[in-house]
């Protein structure tokens, strides 16, 4: 009588087994694979290197509710959030304490919550008959020693970061001081149960605000031998010098040679846009000092062709069948320089991972070596086609305009690269200490109009303070994940080999065409591969399959000994 059956049923049975066990193994695993380019799901050195400092119990309570009835889409990254936590909590090897509490129904957590700062948002869900709003609570707190701080909304693709932060302040006693030396007017002093409001005026207050989370920010609005500036200041910023006097150029000059690291961003005037784009001279009082360092920061303005571009003008277009469609004109600005790609400097940890920065009305830089020893690079350098426009020109942005700056600039000879932001770092004095000079020739970056929430103009300037602190360790944490990959122009690539658009409409016009075919040829081309390669491989493997286990089937079988 034949046994197959019962064999196979036990094979099957143990086979079954130990793929369980397999699987069981598996989930108890706390490693991972990450496949990104930028290793974007890996716990990063900075933050592992922060959890290796603590001395003491760090504990993070996590107000989250999981019951988030009509946002169950938000599931997956609520889920990611949390198991970056606990994988955080494990590289902590015990020190790092995760309590994870529910505010929707705990009533001791939700006035826990309230009292440190956690805010929920509200999820709107339309149901049949009327609408229900659920509370989302997503903060957190953490508690080292007798310090905390609080995330009040935590952003999963920004959480190491975030954290990370936190995790640093907590670690030291105080925080890092920036000196910030302008002629802003001063807060209002602070009243009881009243925020302190800015001043209009006080054109950088967004600035400040970013760097609050990590910095103490202390305002200079003069200096002198009897008020100069303290020296233990991480780093100090001139933010657009205006008739800076000799006296406060000395104590900048005794900061830079005590090792002190300033960062300079100046105008040579102030632009209105409210007001028709007046232009103001600006009397810096910077341009005899910067010279003792071999710095010109020149009045001319950068008038790039790779620039922001505006909204100019409308058109209306007769569609086939009557209808009348709007077509908004667009127009490059070229005094407002948009820096991607070689343009930032990508040997520079400042500048490496980020996208872009856009410049307003930019100045361009030169330097000549005057002291020696220090060594320069430039930060921020303007495309290649660009040239430098004399500064009596009309800033206005009516498409006119617009037109009339780019004929000039085209009069203005063979077009060349401008230095817009340079570093200057070493002794500044034979037997000073060595520090950092970075000088960038526009204030209106950094403006509040400048600073959206999450600009790149923003990261930029968080990123420099940082340098120029030592504070560089989150610098690629910030960034990490934000440069986007670069996707070839197969348009302007063709326009390019042609020699670039001709003088006359009509070989423009020639050239166009072409280059139109050239892209739609080029499209179609990736498009096919996409459909046929793939079958094509698998195709490949099949007959190669097939060929190795011809070639087997043809060596003859040798019965083994039967003994």
């Amino acid at each position: 009588m034949s046994t197959r059956p019962k064999t196979s049923v036990w094979t099957v049975s143990l086979l079954l087994g130990c793929l369980f066990s397999f699987l069981a193994f598996v989930e108890t695993l706390t490693w991972r694979i990450d496949l990104t380019e930028d290793q974007r799901y890996t716990i990063s050195p900075a933050t592992l290197s922060l959890l290796g400092q603590l001395e003491d119990r760090l504990q993070v309570k996590l107000y989250f509710n999981e019951d988030i009835e009509g946002a169950e889409h938000l599931m997956p990254a609520r889920k990611d959030l949390v198991n970056l936590l606990e994988e955080v909590a494990r590289y902590s090897k015990g020190r790092m304490v995760l309590e994870t509490v529910d505010p929707t129904v705990d009533l001791v957590a939700a006035r826990d919550a309230e009292h440190v700062g956690v805010v929920p948002i509200t999820v709107t869900d339309r149901e049949v008959g009327g609408v229900s709003m659920e509370s989302l609570y997503q903060g957190l707190e953490m508690r080292y020693q007798d310090r905390s701080e609080v995330i009040p909304f935590l952003v999963p693709g920004e959480f190491e970061f975030a954290f990370s932060v936190r995790l640093a302040a907590l670690l030291r006693e105080n925080r890092p001081v920036l000196g910030f030396f302008s002629r802003e007017p001063a807060l209002s002093p602070p009243m009881p149960g009243l925020p302190q409001k800015a001043s209009p005026n006080r054109i950088f207050e967004k600035l400040r605000e970013r760097l609050g989370s990590r910095y103490a920010i202390r305002d200079y609005r003069t200096a002198s031998a009897d008020a100069p500036f303290d020296r233990d200041l991480s780093a100090l910023v001139v933010a657009r010098p205006e008739e800076v006097t000799e006296e406060e150029q000395e104590q900048l000059t005794a900061y830079l040679q005590d090792g002190g690291n300033i960062l300079i961003f100046m105008d040579h005037e102030v632009i209105d846009p409210s007001q028709g784009f007046t232009v103001t001279p600006l009397q810096t009082g910077m341009e005899e000092w910067l010279s003792l360092w071999g710095l010109k920061v020149h009045p001319h303005w950068v008038y790039d062709q790779q620039a922001q571009v505006l909204p100019v003008g409308e058109q209306f277009v007769t569609l086939p069948d009557g209808r009348r469609a709007r077509n908004v004109i667009t127009m490059p600005y070229g005094l407002f320089p948009m820096l991607t790609g070689d343009a930032l400097s990508r040997g520079h940890v400042v500048t490496s991972e980020l996208d872009r920065v856009a410049m307003m009305w930019a100045h361009p830089i030169s330097y000549k070596q005057t002291v020696p020893g220090l060594s320069a690079e430039n930060l921020l350098r303007s495309s290649e086609k660009s040239w430098a426009l004399p500064p009596d020109v009309n800033v206005s942005m009516s498409r006119s305009n617009l037109e009339l700056l780019q004929a000039m600039a085209s009069t203005k000879g063979p077009p060349s690269r401008f230095a817009l932001g340079t570093i200057l770092s070493g002794a500044f004095a034979e037997g000073a200490k060595p520090g950092v000079l970075v000088v960038l020739g526009d204030a209106d970056l950094f403006h509040n109009r400048s600073l959206p929430q999450g600009s790149e103009n923003a990261i930029f300037g968080v990123n420099l303070l940082d340098w120029l602190s030592q504070e560089d360790e989150l610098i690629a944490l910030r960034t990490r994940g934000r440069r986007s990959r670069e996707l070839r122009d197969f348009y302007q690539e063709s326009i390019e080999i042609q020699g670039g658009l001709a003088g006359t409409d009509v070989e423009n016009r020639v050239i166009d065409r072409r280059a139109q075919k050239a892209r739609i040829s080029a499209q179609r081309t990736m498009a096919w591969s996409n459909i046929f390669f793939p079958p094509l491989l698998i195709l490949l493997a099949a007959f190669g399959h097939f060929a190795v286990r011809r070639s087997q089937s043809r060596v003859p079988f040798v019965r083994g000994d039967s003994r």
